[in-house]
């Protein structure tokens, strides 16, 4: 049937023919006398669907066949800490949950300049109906990430200008998994509102620097307060102490004036019953 439809034949009228010679109500070998073995196994799949399938329509004349979607980019922005040196990263397709082939990656070198942000421009392949799957991993050789033991490090990744992931703080390595069609349902929002607009991505990094520094700044306030809670805690512990030994020695000074007091009034008592004692002495007059 198929070598007949190429020669140009109608598909309805040979499908037509096919069903009429077959053996009606049945799709085994027939029970007819004298009947061939295998006869009816040419009409099988005729019998099985009864359905004449027609050819799929042509599009009308003068429309366009859609094209594949456009490719997309994905920017990859890192600024290093003070040793740019153990900084790397790689964008790999996955297969499912297998990390299939590389598409990108980058060292960056010893002599590249630390706290200085570089930019990786990464064009990602897109085709029609199907959604890829990618997967960025950066690594440290050191394990303790960009961010922020010698320096306030960060990277991003934005994919055709959409922010996918901002950080920083990792040990070892750190990945994200994304697909190409990601942008599209990131940046759209509830049934029958229009998507709001991302940020660029240079103000993302400006707001992630800004965050970076107020982070510094509250942790240097929390220190600057906890150092100053810290003195004033011992400069009272010093005036209760050297208050307490002030008062010490002005009761043991009140002790000791008290006991030279009733020494000498003691003396006094003694002296008065000495004279009180004397004999009388009788003057001449």
């Amino acid at each position: 049937a198929q070598y007949m439809a190429r020669l140009g034949a109608d598909p309805t009228a040979i499908a037509k023919a096919i069903k009429d010679g077959a053996v009606p109500g049945t799709i085994s070998d027939s029970t007819e006398s004298g009947a061939a073995p295998n006869r009816n196994n040419p009409n099988l799949f005729i019998q099985a669907d009864t359905q004449a399938h027609s050819a799929p329509p042509s599009p009308p004349f003068g429309q366009l066949v859609p094209d594949p979607p456009p490719g997309k980019t994905l920017d990859v922005r890192i600024t290093s800490d003070a040793y740019p040196g153990d900084v790397s990263w790689t964008l790999s397709k996955l297969n499912g949950a297998l990390v299939g082939a590389l598409v990108a990656s980058a060292q960056l070198s010893t002599a590249s300049k630390p706290l200085v942000q570089q930019l990786w421009n990464v064009a990602l392949e897109a085709e029609y109906g199907t959604s890829q799957w990618y997967r960025f991993v950066i690594s440290d050789a050191n394990s303790d990430g960009i961010c922020c033991r010698y320096g306030t490090g960060n990277y991003s990744l934005a994919l055709d200008g959409t922010l996918l992931k901002s950080g920083g703080k990792f040990n070892a390595s750190e990945s994200t998994d994304f697909n190409v069609s990601q942008a599209a349902l990131a940046s759209s929002g509830p049934a029958g509102s229009s998507p709001s607009p991302s940020p660029p991505p240079q103000i993302m990094h400006l707001l992630s620097g800004l965050v970076s520094r107020s982070t510094i700044i509250i942790a240097c306030a929390v220190v600057s307060g906890a150092l100053l809670l810290g003195a004033l805690f011992l400069l009272c512990r010093r005036y209760v102490s050297s208050r307490r030994r002030r008062l010490a020695r002005e009761a043991s000074n009140a002790a000791l004036s008290f006991r030279k007091e009733r020494s000498h009034a003691d003396t006094m008592m003694s002296v008065g019953f000495e004279l009180h004692d004397l004999p009388a002495v009788a003057h001449p007059i």
